[in-house]
Order: C-alpha cells, then sequence, then structure tokens
C-alpha cells in the first residue's frame, strides 16, 4: 500500500503549488509573495489533506479569507561522503539458458568496492529536491566483465514533520542511468545486459538538536524500497555523530554510519542478477 500510495502523495502536493503559482497574481508587497485573486484556495481549501499540509508551507493558500500567500522557509544541505563497501552476494543466471554464475567466485570480480557521493538538497517550507553524484574509486569489476552503476540519483523529500531540529517523512528516488553489466560465464561468451532505471520509494528520520553553545548531537536515517518491477533496490542506512555551533552561515557536522544494498534485477525474466552489498562510511555535512 506505500508502495503505490507514496508517488501520487507526493505528486498532488506538487501540483497543488503549481496551482498556486499558475492561479494567482504575483505583487510586490515586501511581506507577501503572491495575492490571491483566483479560484486556487477556493479549490485547495476543499483539499483537507492537501490543503492543510500546504497551508502549513505557504500561509494563506488553502485559505480564500486571508489574502496574501506568504513564501515558504527556504534552506539546503550539502554533504560529501567516503564508502567502503563489501560484497556478500553477486549471482548472475539464467534459467532459460541453464547457468547461475558467482561473479566473485567464477569469474573473479571484486568483492570489495569505495566511491565517494556528494549530495546536494535545496527545500522549501516540507518539499525537498536532492542530486546525488557518485564517484566510484573501486567498483564491482574483474578481466572477464563489469558492473557499470548509475552515477547520477535524483530524489524528493516530503517531510511531514518539518521541524528544524527533526525531520520525519517520505521519499522518492530515481536513478538517472541504466545499470549495466557485462560478463562472460565461464563456457560462454560475453553477455551485455542494460537493466531498466530503478526507482525507489521510502522513509527518513533526521535529528539534529541546537545543544547548549558547542558540539551537539546529528543523526539520520534513511529507508527505501523498489517500486519498480524489474529493477529492484532495497537499502538501508543509519548515520550518527556531532555538528557545531548553529550561526548566520550555517552549521557543519561529522558523521559515521552504516549501509546496507540488495538489488533484484531481472531482463525479460531471462537474466536474472542478485547483488547485496554493505560497508560504512564517514561524512561532512553543511547545513544552511
Amino acid at each position: 500500500m506505500l508502495k503505490g500510495r507514496i508517488p501520487g502523495i507526493i505528486a498532488a502536493y506538487f501540483i497543488a503549488v503549481l496551482a498556486v503559482i499558475l492561479f494567482s497574481t504575483t505583487t510586490a508587497r515586501a511581506q507577501s509573495w503572491l495575492t490571491m485573486v483566483g479560484p486556487a484556495s477556493r479549490l485547495l481549501s476543499s483539499l483537507p489533506i492537501v490543503g492543510n499540509l500546504l497551508n502549513a508551507d505557504f500561509p494563506g493558500a488553502a485559505n480564500p479569507g486571508m489574502p496574501v500567500v506568504y513564501p515558504p522557509t527556504f534552506r539546503g544541505e550539502v554533504r560529501a561522503r567516503a564508502l567502503y563497501l563489501f560484497s556478500q552476494k553477486q549471482r548472475f543466471s539464467n534459467p532459460e539458458l541453464g547457468f547461475s554464475t558467482e561473479l566473485h567466485k567464477d569469474i573473479g570480480f571484486n568483492d570489495e568496492g569505495a566511491l565517494i557521493e556528494v549530495t546536494a538538497r535545496a527545500n522549501a517550507g516540507r518539499y525537498s529536491l536532492r542530486a546525488h553524484y557518485d564517484e566510484w574509486l573501486i567498483t564491482f569489476k574483474s578481466a572477464n566483465g563489469n558492473l557499470s552503476w548509475p552515477n547520477y540519483r535524483m530524489g524528493l523529500d516530503l517531510n511531514l514533520n518539518n521541524c528544524p531540529t527533526f525531520r520525519i517523512g517520505a521519499n522518492c528516488d530515481i536513478n538517472w542511468e541504466h545499470p549495466v553489466l557485462n560478463a562472460a560465464p565461464p563456457g560462454r561468451t560475453a553477455i551485455h545486459v542494460e537493466w531498466d532505471r530503478p526507482v525507489t520509494a521510502g522513509v527518513h528520520a533526521s535529528y539534529n538538536p541546537f545543544g547548549d553553545g558547542g558540539l551537539a548531537l546529528s543523526g539520520e536515517a534513511r529507508a527505501r524500497w523498489p517500486i519498480t518491477e524489474n529493477s529492484r533496490i532495497t537499502e538501508y542506512e543509519i548515520a550518527g555523530g556531532f555538528k557545531g555551533s548553529t550561526t548566520v552561515t550555517g552549521t557543519s557536522a561529522l558523521r559515521a554510519g552504516w549501509r546496507y544494498t540488495s538489488i533484484d534485477f531481472r531482463k525479460k525474466n531471462t537474466f536474472q542478477l542478485d547483488m547485496v552489498w554493505s560497508g560504512i562510511f564517514a561524512e561532512y555535512v553543511y547545513t544552511y
């Protein structure tokens, strides 16, 4: 049930935001954003769930009696993360052709990986847009093939609770490129398989109290599950550490954590790829 509803809920909120802009007239008032002269506020006021959540970030958006719509709070975050991964499963098979190969044991794929991940997040009120870039330093490969993992991933966050010190909500991610496997199983010619682009939905929570004039705790947990049929990714991660004092220019944090990733790819009911890896990471986070 969660898989089917999250993308629709997120889409409804963003459509509602667009409706406010399209059916309103901008003004030059210093303390307001839009003057409501169209039907948007009346329409949104008749949708309790969407209207109430939207009105929490855009005061006046779902209130026909309020003449203006005030802007949301804008924030952002940049983080750089170094990960070391160890693979527990690397099975490539094709039941129709009658073979099943362990990529590490049979054709020499690495069972360790390392990468640098850079993430940028921008949010307006409870709505966030994320961009991820992965630079692989050690990939899963050998002289007999390689797994080409997508470098780019985009994500949307909807924070149901958007307090500066505590956020919890739902998210949706899509890999910008297609995963590709090249492999030459024992006794067979080289095989090239391009898998479908993975899409996931999940939940997240972060805890960043203000502290008492110095260091404070900083933590975050994320989980995501597949919503595509043939390219399934399940992932869990948790991070914790300390952050410095909050200033007018933002705050910085140093954290360490653990990530678990399971992939289950299918290609037209023929080729199958099952991989599991997990590992530790350290990250620097700058929030403004």
